[in-house]
């Protein structure tokens, strides 16, 4: 076995460049188990008002909710 350490950041914006064609994707995860106050876990900070994809991610943990926004 041939352990490594992989930065996750770069592999996902490299593969997000990829499958834009070229075109920026920003994708943000967010911890939302509190509906009213949702917590950033990856993503830039600010936000614009552009059309957004929400999905629903599951990390193992009932009792905890997440989404991913593109």
């Amino acid at each position: 076995y041939i352990g490594g350490i992989f930065d996750i950041e770069s592999l996902v914006e490299k593969l997000l460049h990829q499958l834009a064609s070229k075109q920026t994707i920003v994708v943000n995860v967010y911890d939302t188990t509190n509906a009213s106050h949702s917590i950033s876990m990856y993503g830039p900070t600010v936000l614009d008002n552009r059309q957004r994809h929400v999905s629903p991610l599951n990390f193992g943990d009932p009792f905890r909710k997440h989404e991913m926004q593109c």
